[in-house]
């Protein structure tokens, strides 16, 4: 199975739709030079792209015509929906999105599209309460309620609890309930360090409590500046009882993706993917997380029993000596310390050699 473990870049598709990263396409296309190697390998990365985004629209008008066959055996009021339905899906993703409706509708597909491609999980709808805002705004100017605009969110949220994905036998037993990780951010700051909590943020705790579902994932990002209204909507979702919001920090996580060279615009733009991970959407987030788990008191275990495993009796590594022989926990924790050091360098191993098959494929 795939690994996913992505923030999607949405808001530039709702800017631009795929109709303009067609055209980016077909531009740098013009550009290359055949006779020149490099140029040739690119040209079959461009001709790649635009047969997906070919795929992606005839995705979308498959889903366009089914409402409008439907719209004509429906009562009024379900065929009017079919109708505005199929209108949408003629539009979106190819195009930009202009309100709330063809906003959501446009993610969706693209997020469902991703999901096929990828077989994966952890593919994620980052900050959404910043980039559909505009699209929000636009709807409720324009007449859209509240109740309105809490009902498509709500559908978003259940077509999404329909995801999964196909998992080995050992997969699907360690992943008992078939989670999929798909997180949602909202709240943080701008980039000039200003709350970024607005009335869909809001909405999207509500909904997402209305639904009491299991997906997506929802993270707060947590920033001393947040206010004390927005962290009691946290609180009471949380009274719900289904284990959300999560909460990341940006009084860590910021300064820290600012340490390691991250340019300001994005540490201050970074969501949750999956579980607890962080990314910029659209910029990184690939299997950030590696593809092995470490186990801290298994690796306890075996350095208490001088690097034997208890369960199999086989060496594992080197030992530092038996738990009996051992005269304070300053030498437990020095055993331990190795041990850890040389499973992280193992799952580094493993990671790269799991890379390495990814990029082949």
């Amino acid at each position: 199975s795939g690994d996913a473990h992505i923030a999607v870049d949405y808001g530039r598709i709702l800017r631009e739709g795929l109709a303009g990263y067609r055209a980016r396409t077909l531009e740098q296309q013009e550009k290359l030079e055949l006779s020149n190697f490099e140029d040739l390998k690119k040209s079959y990365f461009y001709r790649s792209i635009l047969i997906v985004l070919d795929a992606v629209e005839a995705f979308a008008l498959r889903y366009a015509a089914l409402a409008e066959e439907q719209a004509k055996t429906a009562s009024p009021e379900r065929a009017k929906e079919l109708l505005e339905l199929a209108r949408i899906c003629r539009k979106v993703p190819m195009q930009p999105a202009e309100n709330f409706h063809e906003a959501l509708q446009s993610v969706w597909l693209m997020h469902v599209v991703l999901q096929i491609e990828s077989n994966g999980h952890s593919l994620s709808y980052g900050r959404m309460d910043q980039y559909v805002y505009p699209y929000y705004e636009k709807s409720r100017a324009e007449g859209m309620s509240e109740e309105q605009a809490l009902e498509l969110l709500e559908n978003l949220w259940l077509r999404t609890f329909t995801v999964n994905k196909i998992r080995s036998w050992s997969h699907t037993r360690f992943s008992a309930g078939s989670p999929l990780y798909q997180n949602v951010t909202v709240g943080g700051q701008t980039v000039d360090g200003k709350d970024a909590v607005n009335e869909l943020s809001y909405m999207i705790l509500r909904s997402v409590a209305r639904c009491h579902l299991p997906q997506p994932n929802l993270t707060v990002r947590y920033h001393k500046g947040l206010s004390d209204a927005f962290m009691q909507e946290c609180i009471q979702v949380i009274r719900c009882g289904f284990g959300m919001p999560a909460f990341n920090s940006d009084e860590i996580i910021i300064p820290s993706f600012l340490n390691i060279g991250v340019k300001k615009e994005d540490a201050y733009n970074y969501s949750a993917i999956g579980c607890v991970e962080v990314a910029v959407p659209g910029k990184w987030g690939y299997r950030c997380t590696g593809m092995s788990f470490l186990n801290f008191p298994k690796t306890l275990m075996i350095a208490l029993n001088d690097g034997v495993d208890i369960d199999s009796g086989k060496r594992v590594f080197e030992g530092t000596g038996h738990f009996l022989n051992m005269e304070s926990f300053d030498d437990v924790r020095k055993a331990w310390d190795i041990f850890v050091r040389e499973f992280c360098r193992q799952a580094v191993i493993l990671d790269s050699a799991a890379d390495m098959v990814l990029e082949q494929e």
